[in-house]
């Protein structure tokens, strides 16, 4: 993938810090921003909090990634997949995965909205 001409497309300058972060966020799926902390103080020569959260907000505000809150939580989540999906999350594990807004035929009563829906329940052994 050719990360700097897709932040230079944003409008992003494609540092070495932007590239790690989005490669690691890419491998990782659903992840808190202290995730990526924790991964990047490690990981990363000169990472620091303010990196982190900075980096998260310009990937949001250019549509790189997405943030959502998940149900019962204060935490937020970013997810690099943007477009209209759904999630499932595993209420033992706290896994969450995503779904294809395509594969889920559901009737919402009428006036309803939905915003990153959420299915909560537990995954059968594999």
């Amino acid at each position: 993938m050719e990360y700097k001409a897709i932040f230079q497309n944003l409008g992003l300058k494609a540092t070495p810090v932007r590239i790690s972060i989005y490669k690691f966020l890419q491998d990782k799926g659903h992840i808190t921003a202290e995730e990526v902390l924790s991964w990047a103080v490690k990981n990363i020569k000169d990472c620091n909090r303010s990196s982190v959260y900075n980096t998260l907000n310009n990937f949001e505000k250019v549509g790189l990634i997405m943030k959502f809150k998940l149900p019962n939580s204060d935490n937020f989540v970013y997810d690099t997949k943007t477009d209209e999906h759904f999630h499932f999350i595993d209420e033992i594990t706290g896994e969450v995965t995503d779904l294809d807004k395509s594969k889920v035929n559901i009737t919402l009563p009428k006036n309803f909205h939905v915003n990153n829906m959420f299915f909560i329940g537990t995954k059968k052994g594999e």
